[in-house]
């Protein structure tokens, strides 16, 4: 039997077993199934549905368009629905996690008036909201995003059709808009960007026409200025998402107001920003929209104008080895159910970072080795997966090769264990694998039930 270790000696052990990667862009979609070029168009993300909606926008001709664009994590389809919002540009879309539908409100019109209508997308229809009182004031350019605790969408910002620029918040629960005065507020803009960082249950706003480069923060009660000591500067019209694979924000380009457009990409992880090189990098161009890819767990962009050209481009932004944790086999049941093995919410297995493995379902303050392995194809010159029965585990199974081990008491059912992976580059794409064996002595003859097993990638945001 093979010596048990410490887990982390374990993933020292590792070492030498992988090669080292980085986030860079890459040009994500070729051919002529793609939306026209366009920029001041929306792009938000459908988890429901694991699908990007893009709407509307401007062409190069400035002609403004109506449609309705999906993408699928491969490839581009426009959708035919039976409704749809008018031809718009520099219209608010984003994810409502409370209603699990995809909100459009306002924008602008072919003839510069502002617009207040709200629209649903169910993914095969648009459906229009009833103009409920108190709403929002006509406007375009503003902030739409939801992730704080409630799950309500949030409204913030804008410029109406006489140039008035607002500084206001509303928040929308799905049927009602109410206004939340607050105190402390960022300055009345627009060309702003707010995306919801669902990792920790904000909002987070930057850049915009007042010409501050201050970062903010909003978790349904306040907002808040962050303090940075590096961060993408003063900028407006850029582009900006929610990565949930590494649970950044992501901001690329814009205009500072010198020049016209940037390049440049930042990441936010709720308290820093870091500016991240590519090989490769989208042109500059500003209007440009980005949103979260579910699929392929990277942040695609599309669009946007140089000055002198609107692009059709797309392109995705994200780890070139991603941090993965993939759930395998099944446990057997105990007198508190079918114990759980899973990593805690937004924890994965990063370079240089602490996780959390997690096991619930199990009697209340119940002991268990949660053991780790580099196979899940054969232990003890045994297969996996291996039935227990021959020692009273009745329908439990050996998933994973026992390597090393941690001790863990369970409490309230839960248990939990912190596991660190060694800052090395070496350690890049490898692969181990999880289990535990839970002491619940009313669950079969030997005394022990097994949980589902996990498989872990490290990778390096």
């Amino acid at each position: 039997m093979p010596t048990r270790s410490s887990l982390r000696t374990f993933l020292v052990a590792m070492l030498g077993t992988a090669a080292g990667a980085q986030s860079q862009w890459e040009r994500t979609h070729f051919g002529v199934s793609a939306p026209p070029a366009r920029s001041e168009h929306a792009m938000a993300e459908d988890f429901a549905r694991r699908q990007i909606v893009l709407f509307g926008g401007r062409m190069g001709t400035g002609q403004l368009l109506d449609d309705t664009w999906l993408w699928s994590g491969t490839s581009w389809q426009r959708a035919l629905p039976a409704n749809r919002p008018s031809a718009r540009r520099d219209a608010m879309l984003a994810w409502h996690s409370g209603r699990s539908r995809v909100v459009l409100f306002g924008g602008f019109d072919a003839q510069g008036v502002a617009l207040d209508d709200l629209w649903e997308w169910n993914g095969v229809d648009w459906v229009r909201a009833p103009a409920v009182m108190p709403r929002p004031a006509a406007r375009a350019a503003a902030g739409l995003a939801s992730g704080t605790s409630d799950g309500a969408l949030w409204l913030f910002g804008g410029i109406d059709a006489l140039g008035a620029v607002h500084g206001d918040t509303w928040r929308w629960d799905g049927a009602n808009w109410q206004a939340v005065p607050l105190g402390i507020a960022p300055d009345a803009r627009f060309g702003h960007r707010l995306v919801g960082d669902l990792a920790r249950a904000r909002l987070v706003l930057h850049g915009g026409s007042s010409g501050g480069s201050a970062t903010w923060s909003f978790d349904g009660l306040a907002w808040t200025r962050v303090v940075a000591v590096a961060a993408p500067g003063a900028r407006q019209r850029h582009a900006m998402s929610w990565d949930g694979a590494r649970g950044r924000v992501v901001l690329h380009g814009g205009t500072d107001g010198v020049a016209y457009a940037l390049n440049d990409t930042w990441e936010f992880d709720g308290a820093h920003w870091t500016l991240r090189s590519s090989s490769a990098s989208p042109s500059t161009g500003v209007d440009a929209a980005m949103a979260y890819d579910t699929q392929r767990e990277r942040s695609v962009l599309f669009g946007g104008y140089d000055g002198f050209s609107a692009s059709d481009a797309t392109w995705s932004f994200g780890a070139i080895q991603p941090a993965l944790a993939i759930v395998f086999g099944s446990g057997c049941s105990g007198s508190a159910g079918v114990p759980r093995l899973a990593i805690r919410d937004w924890d994965r297995p990063w370079l240089g970072e602490t996780f959390f493995q997690q096991v619930d379902q199990v009697p209340t303050a119940a002991p268990m080795a949660l053991h780790v392995g580099f196979s899940r194809a054969s232990f003890g010159g045994r297969s996996l997966p291996l039935a227990l029965d021959f020692i009273g585990m009745n329908g439990c199974e050996l998933l994973v090769s026992i390597d090393a081990i941690g001790i863990v008491q369970a409490v309230a059912g839960v248990a939990s264990l912190p596991l660190s992976v060694p800052r090395s580059s070496a350690l890049v794409g490898a692969r181990f694998f999880s289990q535990a064996l839970v002491i619940d002595p009313s669950a079969n003859a030997a005394g022990v039930t097994a949980t589902n097993a996990l498989e872990f990638v490290i990778g390096t945001r």
